[in-house]
């Protein structure tokens, strides 16, 4: 395993990138067995569209953006308050 730093790597844990990318795997074999196996019983997924997903992660996304400009403002009126934080 390369790594950048001099100390030995951990084994047995992956980069975050390939524990998100092995999650997401996981998640989409759990969405193909879980409609293999209830086909009629997912009539409350209709509800589900491409649209309100892309409403949901818009939504999600504007909210995560606000909230992070606020924090960046707040840190920065704090830092800007107290001269020795500088």
């Amino acid at each position: 395993m390369i790594t950048l730093s001099r100390s030995q790597p951990q084994r047995k844990t992956g980069c975050q990138r390939c524990r998100i990318i092995r999650l997401f795997m996981l998640t989409v074999l759990m969405l193909v067995v879980l409609g293999l196996l209830a086909t009629d019983k997912l009539d409350a997924l209709q509800e589900v569209t491409t649209a309100r997903v892309a409403a949901v992660i818009w939504i999600i996304g504007g909210v995560g953006f606000f909230a992070k400009l606020a924090f960046w403002l707040w840190q920065k009126r704090q830092t800007a308050s107290d001269p020795e934080q500088i």
